[in-house]
This record gives structure tokens, sequence and C-alpha cells, in this order.
């Protein structure tokens, strides 16, 4: 047994003889008592040691810190989404991940209980509970873990701290990884189709496959941004995910089309609108529309899993389908590979499509067949260009011509 588990430390006792459970009991600098059950005999020591440093270094925390549970740290982090006017976090955040699958679990759960035990509980919850006859997936369960991860270090970092031990989170591996690219011949394929669709689609597949942006930033572009004369589009600090302003020169083909999408609109009207000049709102289903006529995606039946070629499965008369195939945020990795292959330094590169890290350009900068084709060639290429060179000649049957242990 080590000297840790040996010693005995004051402030630090067992529930009951003989249990596993261990609290601990301290004063703050006002002279409050605190006791909090913990776990382990080394998880309450190392807890101990952790509230001392506390109060050493002057940190404050209320009194009823026991008592605080899940529920008001989730609405701290939801007031903190509504706060900064991220209303698209708040609905999937509070909506989804915590009234229909945190809250049955955690709502009377005192956040100072939450442990790593407790949270594979959770995650093996969630697993029985199937939806269609499949259990959740990996990515789903862990956004739902990232929100109440997130609202706990929101409490450790309030004043007075409301979370005073974070417990480690199990993230579970995922591996829906897209890695959809767009070819040429591709490309024009899917053009005709949206030019079928609307001019306002056809222009923003042009600015989304040459650019990489994102949906939102296509979306709140406005006509005051697109300088014509400069022939450049200007994205405002603060509209981009990142909140940081680009810059980029439009190509003939973009100049053309962002032309004829500004035509007869005011600086405050947006890029792309529908033909009445609506906004554009949900335009999945026509997205879907185009991909499954150009031959990039399909939809098939919910039931029977069956391709549908209409709107209800001929199978089992299902009246909706599931869609799989290439989806816009395809092109933001299309962009970033083309941009590559024609020679762009990697800093242009995210600079023009919004990236900080370069750990978030690597993941996107995928490797597929055509590329290791190119590099095969180009080796080839090199080699004929040296001397000629004898590469292999074959043996004598003479045992003096070998070389090395013949067995």
């Amino acid at each position: 047994m080590s000297k840790n588990n040996t010693r005995k430390v004051r402030g630090v006792f067992e529930r009951a003889k003989g249990s596993d459970v261990w609290s601990i009991c301290y004063f703050d600098s006002l002279g409050r008592r605190h006791r909090e059950v913990i776990g382990s005999k080394q998880e309450a020591m190392e807890a101990y040691e952790e509230r001392k440093t506390d109060i050493r270094k002057g940190r404050s925390f209320p009194k009823n810190v026991r008592e605080i549970g899940v529920t008001e740290l989730i609405n701290d982090l939801f007031q903190k989404y509504q706060n900064n006017l991220t209303s698209r976090w708040l609905h999937n955040a509070k909506d989804f991940c915590w009234e229909l699958h945190l809250r049955p679990f955690f709502a009377h759960v005192r956040a100072a209980h939450v442990n790593t035990g407790l949270l594979n509980q959770y995650v093996d919850e969630r697993r029985r509970q199937l939806k269609n006859g499949k259990p959740p997936s990996n990515a789903t369960i862990n956004r739902e873990l990232a929100i109440l991860r997130a609202a706990m270090n929101l409490g450790r970092k309030a004043s007075p701290s409301k979370v005073f031990q974070m417990p480690s989170f199990p993230m579970l591996k995922e591996s829906n990884v897209r890695k959809g690219f767009v070819r040429d011949e591709e490309y024009d394929r899917l053009a005709r189709e949206c030019a079928r669709e609307g001019l306002w689609l056809r222009a923003l597949l042009a600015v989304a496959y040459n650019y990489g942006w994102r949906r939102s930033e296509l979306e709140s572009l406005e006509v005051r941004q697109v300088d014509f004369k400069g022939r450049t589009i200007d994205l405002d600090p603060g509209t981009t995910k990142n909140d940081d302003g680009r810059v980029v020169v439009m190509t003939q083909e973009v100049f053309q089309l962002l032309r004829a999408c500004a035509r007869r609109k005011s600086p405050d009207d947006k890029v792309f609108t529908r033909g009445d000049g609506s906004k554009l709102g949900d335009f999945r289903k026509a997205w879907q529309n185009v991909c499954v006529r150009a031959g990039l995606g399909k939809v098939t039946c919910r039931r029977c899993n069956q391709e549908m070629k209409k709107s209800k499965c001929q199978k089992c008369k299902t009246p909706s389908g599931r869609y799989s195939g290439l989806i816009l945020h395809d092109l933001r990795r299309t962009s970033c590979r083309n941009l590559r292959r024609l020679g762009i330094s990697e800093k242009t590169i995210m600079t023009i499509c919004g990236w900080k890290s370069r750990a978030v350009f690597d993941r996107y900068n995928i490797v597929d067949h055509s590329d290791l084709e190119q590099a095969a060639r180009l080796l080839d290429e090199k080699r004929n260009r040296q001397p000629s060179v004898v590469t292999f000649a074959p043996p004598s049957t003479s045992r003096s011509h070998y070389v090395g242990r013949v067995t």
C-alpha cells in the first residue's frame, strides 16, 4: 500500500467504518464549515489539498456549494448563450441536448456528485435508447456531454466558484468524418442543375466552390460587401465564425454571377435571394434535389432502405426518405484541395477559407486517390529526366555472379 493511502490527513475521513466512500471537511477564509462526499480515499485526499490551495489563494465559494445542482449550471450556460446572441446554439443545446436527454438523467443530481462513473452510466443509458431500431451515434452522445462539460467549466470559472473538481469526461470515438470532394466534371454537372433551380443557387455554388466559405457566411453576404469596381468581396469582422474579416478577389465566373444577383438591389440587400426577392431560408431540399439529378446524391427509404426515384417509396409507400451524398459543406473541403493543388501557400488558403489553426486546415486538406496518382506521375517524370541507368540485370547462371549468400 502506498504512503498516501496509509497516512492520515486531517479533514479526510470515512463516512462509515468499513465504507469505501470518503468525505472531506474544511473551513474557508470566513470560518464557514464545508463537508463534501468525494469517493475513494485517494480522491478525497487530492480534493482536500485542492480546497486548501483555493482557500490560501483567496478563491471564494458559496456557502451552499454542496447543494448546487447540475440544473443551475446548465441555466447559467444558457444565459451566457442568450447574452451572446447565439440563438442557434441555444436552440440546439436547450431543446435537444438538455430537455430530451440530459435533463431526465441529471435534473436532480448535484454538481459535486458528477464523476466519471456517473457519466459512464449516462452513456450506457443513452445507448439503450433506440431510434428506428438503432442506438444514437457516438457524435450525438459527445455533443450532449460537451454541453454538460461546458456548463461545469463555466461554473468552475465563476466567482465565487460553483464547481471545484472537474471530472474526466468519457468522450467517445467518432467515425463520421466526411471525405467528399467535387471533381471538375462533377462540378460542371452540378452547375447545370443549379442553374435550372435558379440564379441564386448557381451563384452560391460558384462562391462556395472557389472560396470554401461557410453557409452562414454566404447567407449573410450583402451587396455593399461586393466591390464590383475593385472585383473584391469583403466579409465584415464579426460576421464570420471566428469573427475575423476576410477579403478575396473575385474570379471571372464569380464576378459575372454576383453582378447578376446584385442587379437592381440596394446596398443593404442580401446578395443571395430567391427569384421573388425573398430570403433563402432553408434550402436543403433544393440542394438535395440538385445533387440527386447531378448523380452526386441519392434518397433512400427510411423503412426498407430502397433508393427512391419519386416522392414515395415504390415498395413500401413511405412518403419520406433519407438523403445521403454531397452536402454544401463538402465544397469547403473541395476548395481547400483545389487551391493546394494550384500551388497556393497554406497561409493564403487559410486566409481565404477562414481557418485560424493549422490543425483544422490539416483536417480539411484530405488527400484522395487522384492526389496519389499525381504524386506517382511526378515521380515517373522525374525519373525519366535522369540519365539512363540499368535498374536490373538478370544474373548469370554462374555462381560467381551472385552477390551475397545463396540459400
